[in-house]
């Protein structure tokens, strides 16, 4: 914002200094005193503040860059302008101020010395001299302001701020707007760094400020025209001044007051959260240096607030991270938040324990990086847990997989022995024994089915590969040729749209587009099945959409048919075990993606799922 605002002071400055210069070309005082005055903006004046519009453009905050030197040059040629008219000045030389002729305008003293503070102020600024350069620029706004006040209140000693000749009121007006422009290049440091870096000083300046530049003014101006139009004596009129003044400052005063104190409640209930919260939540300037430490932090690492404050965060980083903090100050610096960081840090008597950590950027309300606040939380039990977890799965996984490998072969003796059974005895028996062995050779061969179904969810996880990056497209076409004979049969037709590339484990993701595709062509309806393949990203996601005009489902199943073995249908109507969404959950679960259906009894169905998108 205040970026913003010095752009457009700049560029208004230069808009009327080109409008002096037309004035002069054309010959129109209008244009070079407002009609204010007998004084002239004079040519010299339009140039110099050219050069010092220019100048405050080519700004940049470290002093460097490539357009330091065009700054240089222009503050060199502004000030060897304004000392050249003061030389002339101190000389009392006849042609004193007329630097480009008597035809272009005098150069005042007040407008010479003006230029060079601002000049000097610039270059001040732009060598990191906050303190001197906002000093110069403010003395430069005196010198305006009181040119201006002289010709509010027709005070011509105020107008010829250094004596010869007046100030012009255009000029005055220009050198106001290039002071407040130059105040504005870096105000978190200087004197103005108070009022633009803590909310309590800023909020006080906002109020404050407008009252203590307007309120003098249109109060006096008030007061001296009511006391030359005769309607009331001059010591009436400086009487009623003063008490005016005093009861607006005073109403100012108060309400400045009752907005601290608003701020302060606020604060105070901010830090009593920050304090009692469990999480460790520390403040650290741009260097990386702490400047603020909870309770939280002390109980996490056991540094109390005076030992930890002033110390850098390397102090609770292993020796083998230490690179991890140089990388958050780099993105804090780039204004870029860190989202639960997980990384291990160090106790005060050297334990480490596994956290997470999500680091925000201090902004002024300029939008200028101070610093960093960053949120730290024991995630050690947690880790455990997951760990457990993840030990119990493989355990789960291995179990699942050895039993459904073990079971193959005893099943398939079953089988084969009840089918062989069958086709020696059957008619020699009676009715009943051809039905009971019918049952059997039915039942073995459904728990072969079962045991392989069983044997291929658990191979999602125990022998999946390592993500890659997959054409979607690919992989569709593929599944479209291998089921190219039930397409046939069923007279169904599969249409995909442009499918992005993912990241993935190709062989489970045409396992995941197989599983689809073939139930819209198993749970069809009167109409050839139709099913379209379409996607579109989402962030660094890709979100899937199979789509078909089957028979549908009731929307109260919708999380029952992701269950392994779960069936809507008896098995006479359609075949299969009920692990096919099973399966396909899991392959998305674990690509880190979800599943979900959409789906209206005889309008078709349509299922969702997201992956990751290429990196």
């Amino acid at each position: 914002m205040l970026d913003l605002t010095r752009r457009g002071l700049a560029g208004l400055v230069a808009l009327y200094a080109g409008v002096a210069i037309l004035g002069w070309i054309f010959d129109l005082p209008a244009l070079t005193s407002f009609n204010v005055g007998a004084a002239q903006a004079s040519f010299a004046t339009a140039t110099c503040a050219i050069l010092v519009v220019l100048a405050v453009l080519a700004h940049e905050p470290d002093g460097r860059g490539e357009r330091r030197g065009a700054r240089i040059f222009a503050c060199c040629v502004v000030a060897a302008l304004a000392l050249t008219a003061l030389g002339q000045y101190a000389l009392g030389l006849k042609d004193a101020g007329y630097l480009m002729g008597r035809s272009m305008g005098r150069f005042s003293p007040a407008t010479a010395a003006s230029f060079l503070l601002l000049a000097g102020a610039l270059l001040m600024i732009g060598s990191q001299r906050y303190y001197l350069g906002a000093s110069l620029a403010i003395c430069a706004l005196t010198v305006a302001g009181s040119a201006i006040v002289g010709y509010a209140y027709d005070v011509a000693a105020l107008t010829q701020v250094l004596g010869f000749s007046a100030m012009a009121f255009p000029t005055a007006l220009v050198i106001t707007l290039l002071a407040i422009a130059i105040l504005m290049l870096d105000p978190r440091r200087g004197w103005l760094r108070h009022m633009a870096s803590g909310t309590q000083a800023r909020s006080a300046f906002q109020l404050m400020m407008p009252v203590a530049v307007f309120a003098p003014f249109i109060i006096g101006g008030l007061a001296n025209w009511s006391v030359g139009a005769g309607l009331v004596g001059t010591s009436f009129g400086f009487a009623a001044f003063a008490v005016i003044m005093i009861i607006t400052l005073g109403v100012m005063v108060v309400l400045t007051c009752a907005q601290l104190a608003r701020i302060d409640r606020t604060d105070a209930r901010l830090a009593a959260i920050v304090e009692s919260s469990d999480d460790a939540i520390i403040g650290k300037n741009l260097e990386g240096v702490i400047t603020s430490w909870n309770r939280g932090g002390e109980r996490l690492f056991g540094y109390t607030a005076r030992e930890a404050i002033g110390q850098p965060m390397q102090m609770v980083i292993p020796r083998d991270r230490t690179d991890e903090e140089a990388e958050i100050l780099a993105r804090i610096h780039r204004k870029e938040h860190i989202d639960h960081f997980e990384t291990v840090r160090c106790r005060k008597d050297g334990s480490t324990f596994d956290v997470s950590i999500t680091v925000s950027p201090i902004l002024l309300a300029s939008g200028t990086v101070i610093g960093a606040s960053s949120i730290v939380r024991d995630i050690s039990a947690r880790k455990l847990k997951d760990l457990e977890l993840q030990r119990s799965n493989a355990e789960l996984e291995q179990f699942a997989y050895v039993a459904s490998h073990d079971l193959q072969e005893p099943l398939r003796m079953v089988a084969n022995y009840v089918e062989l059974l069958s086709q020696r005895y059957k008619g020699q028996l009676d009715e009943r024994a051809d039905k009971f062995i019918h049952y059997a050779s039915d039942g073995a061969r459904r728990m072969q089915q079962l045991v392989s179904d069983l044997l291929a969810y658990s191979r999602v996880g125990s022998q999946g590969k390592q993500p890659a990056p997959v054409e979607a497209n690919a992989v569709v076409d593929r599944i479209m040729h291998t089921l190219q004979r039930r397409l046939a049969e069923t007279g169904g037709t599969v249409e995909r749209g442009d499918l992005p590339r993912v990241m993935g484990d190709e062989v489970q993701l045409g396992q995941l587009f197989q599983n689809l595709i073939g139930n819209a062509l198993k749970f069809r309806g009167e109409e050839p099945p139709r099913v379209l393949v379409q996607a579109e990203r989402e962030g660094r996601l890709v979100r899937f959409a199979v789509r078909d005009n089957g028979i549908g489902m009731d929307m109260r199943f919708a999380e029952r048919i992701f269950q392994m073995f779960q069936r809507l249908h008896e098995r006479a109507a359609f075949e299969g075990s009920g692990i096919g969404l099973a399966i396909a959950k899991r392959i998305v679960e674990r690509h880190g993606g979800t599943i979900w259906v959409d789906s209206e009894p005889g309008r078709g169905t349509v299922f969702f799922f997201t992956l990751p998108s290429e990196l």
